[in-house]
């Protein structure tokens, strides 16, 4: 049987203004709604998908990370920088909050004990990752240190042993836990906030970093040693990753200049052309249908791109707010239901 998520709220913690660690995440003054939007006709029309209930909003929420749980994709939980951890059981329709007093940069569901959740970001402006053992019940903090104006910002399970966790901090710090999260150890020191991570479902055990300004940093050894991967243009921001936990050696990147292929691990990369946009060549997220590989979704601030061949052409529809998507995800379970995230 399904399980859905559980939005008792934990009673440690009370509503409080959340922690703006670094203001505006683009740098960008912007307008319009935030929060969830969602398309069931693979990104050709949106709709805001954003409901509290009672008669509560979600769309002044910036929206950093969605996790989708496995086997049961009704259950959708999204990561706000500024509202805390929300969970929704029917497909966004509506969303309850799970972790109030919490700015949650990243949220995953343990792929083996669907009972816990993990959330990285910060509490009380210090570094935190929370853990619920009872599907958002009651939380744990299980990572902290005490150095004010620094989080959390990517947590990630090991695909081949869910014991294992990377999480990846603002000051440049990667932590490794092979516990569960019950202690934690630095394994690396990069120059710049780890902004994504990637794992690759390899023998070798490789680990990608995504660094915000200081480009992109491979792993092929756990995270012992660490090789910068050097992108044909000059970029100054790097946004997304993407990699195929059925085809390791392909990994996709998203950047100021914009998309990136690459077909061998990163040792040679190919631009993927896109449509010319008065915004920019900013390409802030990045994701591939799970269920048709060929599809690729990418937005440069409100405008949303669609390929259906792999990048070889683009559809473009934009959303009804001046507002930068910074997370897509799509539904494995339904592939033509798409969310987006706005900040």
């Amino acid at each position: 049987m399904k399980k859905a998520i559980i939005v008792i709220l934990p009673i440690m913690f009370t509503a409080q203004a959340c922690n703006f660690l670094f203001g505006d995440i683009y740098g960008e003054q912007a307008s319009g709604t935030r929060g969830v939007m969602v398309s069931v006709d693979s990104g050709d029309t949106w709709a805001d998908a954003n409901k509290i209930n009672p008669n509560k909003s979600l769309s002044g929420a910036q929206v950093m990370r969605f996790h989708i749980e496995e086997g049961a994709s009704e259950n959708i939980l999204a990561a706000t920088l500024n509202a805390g951890l929300y969970g929704s059981d029917d497909k966004a329709e509506t969303w309850t909050q799970l972790l109030p007093g919490y700015s949650a940069y990243d949220v995953h569901i343990n792929p083996i004990n669907h009972d816990e959740i993990y959330t990285s970001g910060s509490k009380g402006g210090l570094p935190a990752v929370m853990k619920s053992a009872d599907r958002g019940g009651t939380w744990t903090r299980i990572y902290s240190a005490p150095t004010k104006g620094i989080a959390v910002e990517v947590i990630k399970f090991d695909p081949k042993n869910s014991a294992v966790i990377y999480a990846g901090l603002s000051s440049g710090t990667m932590l490794r836990s092979i516990d569960g999260g019950q202690t934690w150890k630095g394994v690396a020191d990069l120059p710049d906030r780890i902004w994504r991570i990637a794992l690759g479902n390899d023998a070798g055990g490789t680990i990608y970093a995504l660094l915000r300004e200081q480009g992109f940093r491979k792993s092929q050894d756990g995270g012992k040693t660490w090789v910068e991967v050097k992108l044909p243009d000059d970029a100054k921001r790097f946004n997304d990753i993407y990699n195929d936990d059925s085809s390791p050696s392909l990994v996709m990147v998203a950047t100021d200049k914009g998309l990136y292929r690459s077909s061998d691990s990163g040792n040679n990369w190919a631009k993927i052309g896109l449509p010319l946009n008065p915004e920019g060549s900013n390409v802030a997220a990045l994701t591939v249908n799970p269920d048709k590989k060929s599809q690729i979704f990418a937005a440069i601030k409100y405008t949303i791109y669609r390929s259906d061949d792999a990048g070889q052409t683009w559809k473009t529809v934009s959303l009804p707010t001046g507002r930068t998507v910074g997370a897509i995800v799509v539904d494995p379970e339904e592939p033509n239901r798409v969310y987006a995230g706005l900040r």
